[in-house]
Order: C-alpha cells, then sequence, then structure tokens
C-alpha cells in the first residue's frame, strides 16, 4: 500500500473528511540578525468531518500574529495575567482533564499532559514549545468522543491533535492534523505539514 494511499485509508477509518492548507508567512529584514517574524494566517480547515461529524473549528490566529516571534512569546510568558494566560490557553495540553485510573491512557497524552504541567510551573519557555492555533472543536454529538480544545479522542481508533504549531527561535512548524493511532494498528501519522525560518525581503 502505498503512503497516499495509507493516509486515505486512516482517514476513511477516523471518518474525518476536509480540505485543510497550511500556510506561514515569515519575514526576516534584510541585513539584519534579528529574528524572523512569521505567523500563521491563512491556515484553515473547510468541510471537516471527524467520525461522520460536521464539525465547526474555533482558530487562534490573531494570537499567533500578535506573537510573530519567539522573544514575544517568551516576554508574555514571563509576565503575570492577561500575557503569561494567553500564551498558557494554546499550549497544547492545557485543557485535558485528569486521567480516569480505570482507563489506560496512550503515552503520547501522558507527555503532553506532563509537558503542559512541567512548563505552568517554569518561569521561562522552554526552547521548543508545542502549541495549537486551533482554539475548540465544536459539532462532535457522541458522548463516547472526548474532546480537549484540538484533541479528539476516539475509541477503538485513536487520537487526532489539530493545528499543531511547533514555535522555536526563528522558527515554526504546523501540522494541520496529527493521529495517534491506538492498538492494534499503532502508529503517527501527519497531515499537511510546512515549516519557516523566515525568508529576506526585499
Amino acid at each position: 500500500m502505498s503512503y497516499s494511499q495509507r493516509e486515505d485509508y486512516l482517514l476513511r477509518q477516523a471518518k474525518a473528511a476536509a480540505e485543510m492548507l497550511a500556510r506561514i508567512i515569515g519575514l526576516r529584514t534584510s541585513g539584519e540578525a534579528t529574528e524572523a517574524e512569521i505567523i500563521t494566517t491563512g491556515c484553515h480547515f473547510s468541510g471537516l468531518r471527524i467520525a461522520g461529524h460536521p464539525v465547526e473549528v474555533d482558530m487562534e490566529h490573531d494570537l499567533f500574529a500578535s506573537m510573530p516571534t519567539y522573544k514575544h512569546w517568551q516576554e508574555a510568558w514571563t509576565k503575570n495575567g492577561a500575557p503569561r494566560d494567553s500564551v498558557s490557553g494554546c499550549i497544547m495540553g492545557n485543557k485535558l482533564s485528569a486521567p480516569d485510573p480505570k482507563e489506560p491512557e496512550p503515552q503520547h497524552l501522558k507527555d503532553v499532559r506532563e509537558g503542559f504541567k512541567v512548563l505552568s510551573g517554569a518561569g521561562a519557555l522552554q526552547s521548543t514549545v508545542l502549541t495549537s492555533f486551533v482554539k475548540n472543536v465544536k459539532g462532535i454529538q457522541g458522548p463516547e468522543i472526548k474532546t480537549w480544545g484540538p484533541i479528539v479522542v476516539i475509541p477503538q481508533f485513536g487520537t487526532i491533535y489539530l493545528g499543531e504549531v511547533i514555535v522555536s527561535f526563528g522558527q515554526r512548524r504546523v501540522h494541520m492534523m496529527r493521529l495517534e493511532l491506538g492498538s492494534p494498528d499503532a502508529g503517527s501519522f501527519i497531515f499537511g505539514s510546512t515549516g519557516s525560518n523566515g525568508s529576506t525581503f526585499p
């Protein structure tokens, strides 16, 4: 089975269908050693369905546009109140509830939860931060499907992470959708990925 066929099969199994556009814009002023300014404006989902449910995705591009450099993120994180809360609110895992001791939890969810917990108590951001421009996913009616912001867990299939943005100094990497499959067909697959470290102008 080819890779593209494999992707189609995985999306059908998750009953996830959408047009996804991953587009980020980076700009670095020519001749200056300053960090590139990179924004996620332009990334979007159209006609997204998850587990057969048509969903609406709330996105936070305004926040990413207001903090186009890692320096902006670091400065906001070191401030108390609204600036730090804004950054915290888009870090992957910020809405995860406490795990159910009666249900086994996949390692990737444990890692996301622990990563957010460690970062929450830190005075400075880590050099690489896993965030998401997706604030909420609305429209999923199945009570067995769990959602925490950009994270959707589908029983007997796996976990979907939407709108991932990996933030680091001078760079951004966007994954529009990441699938973490459960047993027995475990694996990790990424759809709609792009990155930038900025380009000079003119």
